[in-house]
């Protein structure tokens, strides 16, 4: 079982789409939580509500070209996703509701929403296991937890994956 903690909607797939799509053509079972909404996504004013609708779809449908059926957004506005107990609970319980053996989040080289979402995704999968917060699901660890980012490269990747039979 492999979850995706992104930040937006397009995180997932701009980030490891292609490694998705090797996951689930290999039998996995790929979830995708996400937290933006894509409200700021818009370049003119007036189109907010328009864009964020238009943006939803078109992730809806990302994911679902991947073969990711379990996927959901959280619908908070794009400015909003920072550190919060809420989105700290939403990780924990994203997280005991997958039980996944693999975490992928975000690395923490670029701007705030993806650090902050690199910092709940780390202290999340710790909180997940303990015997706590019991409203949230049984404890679970998973086993692993790898870090992606969508603008800047890593600076040191420790795996690389080929997808070009995927991509």
């Amino acid at each position: 079982n492999i979850l995706v903690l992104g930040g937006h909607l397009d995180d997932s797939i701009i980030a490891v789409g292609g490694l998705l799509r090797k996951f689930v053509e290999s039998g996995c079972k790929v979830s995708v939580v996400c937290f933006g909404n894509g409200d700021e996504a818009f370049t003119r004013v007036g189109e907010q509500e328009a864009c964020k609708r238009q943006f939803m779809a078109e992730g809806v449908e990302a994911h679902k070209a991947l073969g990711i059926t379990d996927f959901t957004c959280l619908d908070v506005p794009d400015f909003a996703v920072q550190e919060s107990r809420e989105t700290y609970r939403q990780c924990i319980a994203a997280i005991r509701r997958t039980k996944p053996d693999i975490i992928l989040g975000h690395y923490w080289a670029e701007y705030f929403q993806h650090r902050a979402m690199a910092r709940l995704t780390c202290d999340a999968w710790w909180q997940a296991g303990w015997a706590c917060s019991a409203d949230l699901g049984e404890p679970w660890a998973a086993r692993a937890l790898y870090h992606f980012e969508v603008i800047h490269d890593l600076p040191e990747p420790s795996h690389i994956v080929d997808i070009s039979d995927t991509f």
